[in-house]
């Protein structure tokens, strides 16, 4: 895997390595993080002013779940519900950001040719246009949707779409905290360890899988991830 270090820190190693120097990162918002009012109309308010390599992808915030839920009806959105949801999450998101003063461009994976589907199942990136934001430093905060291959949109699992981006970019992930804090108490861990305590993630799921790809992780806060000088938390990452 990429070394996100210096190159003389790079030495083989299982240990624990000092905390990895300031890197890009690829932010998962999950959906426990998503389901709070304030986090969606006040964190526009933190990212005013912010120059920070930041990718943010999301997925429907279960919105699709909670329109089933409303009418009453039983049983899992299908992955078209889910699409559309995540399609109004990201008009909600993107409005209230901005108006807050967030540099912020929302998209659709999809609509701009960022994620595409592959024949054989796997998501692939074509990043072209999120390269062109950040440099800009805009902050892209892209919806998870994916370009299939018979042209159409598809839903797409926020952590496979985050993933696929961190994995072409060679970026790592921040993840949030189920109770809102900065890490687990400590600077780094060992990813064996944190694949121990996924259930303190806001989605553990989505932490398991990200680990299993050998993804660097930064477990965190979304207060803390725009600490001024760099992102607070628990670095879980192997060489």
């Amino acid at each position: 895997m990429r070394c996100v270090t210096a190159p003389e820190t790079c030495a083989l190693s299982k240990k624990p390595m000092a905390e990895p120097a300031p890197t890009p990162l690829v932010v998962l918002l999950d959906d426990h993080t998503l389901a709070g009012d304030l986090f969606v109309r006040n964190y526009g308010r933190l990212l005013a002013g912010l120059h920070r390599p930041l990718v943010f992808v999301h997925g429907d915030g279960r919105g699709a779940a909670r329109a089933l839920e409303a009418a009453a009806v039983n049983g899992t959105p299908d992955a078209s519900a889910q699409q559309v949801a995540t399609w109004m999450l990201n008009r909600k998101l993107t409005a209230a950001w901005s108006d807050a003063g967030a540099v912020v461009t929302g998209l659709s994976g999809e609509g701009r040719s960022v994620f595409h589907l592959e024949s054989d199942g796997a998501l692939t990136v074509r990043d072209a246009t999120l390269r062109a934001l950040v440099s800009q430093q805009v902050l892209p905060l892209v919806a998870s949707v994916a370009h299939a291959p018979n042209g159409a949109p598809v839903y797409a699992v926020p952590a496979e779409a985050v993933a696929a981006l961190a994995q072409a970019w060679g970026w790592a992930v921040a993840v949030f905290t189920r109770v809102g804090t900065p890490g687990l108490g400590v600077p780094t861990l060992p990813p064996e360890a944190l694949a121990n305590q996924t259930d303190r993630l806001a989605d553990p799921e989505a932490g398991a899988y990200l680990l299993a790809k050998h993804i660097p992780l930064l477990v965190t806060a979304p207060p803390a991830l725009l600490a001024p000088e760099k992102p607070l938390g628990t670095w879980a990452f192997s060489v």
